[in-house]
């Protein structure tokens, strides 16, 4: 049984391959090509995956899975996708080395970028970020499904007072979305100000814009150009971090089709830590339209 700051290794591709099925997947869940370059590697563990959300489907759980330290999908495989989502990795692709140091989570970036993200790669092969696949690989679990949340409490992914929490969160997040309803009218006569995108690059030093600044770009649904500010994004504001990474082609998980960006990008540090989706362990980037961004001075 693997834990988290557990030193591991991923099995060699031999090993790797007489655990798949025929098409590539152990217990639904497929071993992507750009995992093959991991193979051999050392790793940390980061944590275990209990239950997490799946885009337009809900809370799904999933047996003897883990995320480990700075592992992200370079998208090289899957026809240049620039999401970079966390990987996944059964228990049986992963070979106990001993405990070690939990690992910087900021590490992200760096072995997320191994091995080149190639604009290549078949579109339509298996893809741990697409829902269909997903749906497959796991089974229902609701927020509040008893057997979940002991799997949870077992693993030290939740305490009685996280459960607590959890159901605050739930109650509070009803009352958001009722307390929406109200100002929507006022919203979308609001006239918004969308300041002209600076230039951009990855690598550069950039600040969040004030929450203030951001919310004159938004229409009524919190959106610009169809791109949402989740609530959650407001803890940035402010901030001063490094761009990532364009995003200019995005696979949508609900659909599986990919779709065509522009003047969207990835920060370094900013990822979702679950809070917002019932402790959900996935770590998505969120996306940063560039008029939410603006370049510090002196930086590269």
């Amino acid at each position: 049984m693997l834990a988290a700051g557990t030193r591991v290794r991923v099995r060699p591709e031999a090993a790797i391959r007489l655990s798949l099925d025929a098409e590539g997947r152990l217990d639904g869940l497929p071993f992507m090509d750009e995992m093959w370059a991991w193979c051999g590697r050392e790793a940390v563990v980061e944590r275990p995956v209990v239950r997490l959300l799946v885009e337009g489907t809900g809370y799904r759980e999933l047996r003897d899975t883990w995320l480990l330290v700075g592992a992200r999908c370079d998208g090289s495989a899957h026809g240049g996708c620039r999401r970079r989502c966390t990987l996944l990795w059964k228990g049986a692709w992963l070979e106990p080395l001993g405990e070690g140091a939990a690992g910087d989570p900021s590490g992200e970036a760096e072995a997320g970028a191994r091995g080149g993200a190639g604009a290549g790669g078949a579109a339509d092969a298996p893809c741990q970020g697409q829902g269909a696949v997903l749906l497959a690989a796991s089974r229902p679990a609701g927020t509040l499904r008893v057997g979940t949340a002991l799997r949870e409490l077992r693993a030290g992914l939740l305490t009685p007072a996280g459960l607590g929490l959890r159901l605050a969160r739930m109650g509070l997040d009803r009352l958001r979305w009722q307390a929406r309803k109200l100002p929507a009218a006022v919203e979308a006569r609001r006239r918004r100000v969308v300041p002209p995108s600076p230039p951009l690059a990855p690598g550069q030093l950039v600040r969040v814009r004030s929450w203030p600044e951001i919310r004159r770009t938004l229409d009524a649904r919190q959106k610009l150009r169809g791109l949402h500010f989740a609530d959650a994004m407001r803890a940035w504001c402010g901030r001063t971090t490094r761009i990532l990474d364009r995003v200019d082609r995005y696979r949508v998980e609900e659909t599986g089709r990919f779709v065509t960006l522009r003047d969207t990008w990835l920060l370094e540090d900013a990822w979702c830590d679950g809070s917002p989706f019932h402790d959900c362990p996935r770590r998505c980037l969120w996306l940063w339209r560039g008029a939410w961004l603006e370049p510090v001075e002196g930086g590269p």
